[in-house]
């Protein structure tokens, strides 16, 4: 530890290595929004599947399957689009 005490940086060696913490940072983030996006529509596409079943084994009535099957889709689209973004 006391060797790393004594190590100096210039003022642009300093910069960079700030400058590339921020941009390991942002990309760690932007990783993680990404995964984020990618979990969350697969989980529409099982809510989807699930009224589909629920449509199929008669629980629903087609009305109530068409309402619900367009709010999935919105959303669906919304969710690519922020990905894609």
């Amino acid at each position: 530890m006391r060797a790393l005490a004594r190590v100096q940086f210039t003022k642009a060696q300093a910069k960079k290595i700030k400058d590339d913490l921020k941009s390991r940072t942002a990309s760690d983030q932007h990783r993680d929004i990404e995964n984020s996006l990618t979990l969350r529509i697969s989980e529409v596409r099982a809510r989807e599947e699930r009224l589909t079943d629920l449509l199929v084994d008669g629980a629903i009535d087609k009305d109530a399957y068409g309402l619900r099957k367009q709010n999935l889709e919105i959303e669906l689209a919304q969710l690519r689009e922020q990905l894609e973004g």
